[in-house]
């Protein structure tokens, strides 16, 4: 949970680096990396957290 923040900077950059082959990939991990943290979120009562993450994506 702690590697979270700076794990969605990583693959948000890397997305925007990539190349078209690699982008799809790239934007799924993302994806998957903030579902991830929603859940944990909701999980831990961080509903406002978890509502603000569902509109990034």
């Amino acid at each position: 949970m702690r590697k979270l923040p700076d794990l969605l900077a990583e693959l948000a950059r890397a997305c925007h680096q990539a190349s078209a082959g690699e982008r799809a990939d790239l934007a799924g991990l993302l994806v998957r990396a903030y579902r991830s943290a929603d859940a944990v979120a909701y999980k831990f009562g961080a509903r406002d957290l978890s509502a603000r993450l569902i509109e990034l994506f």
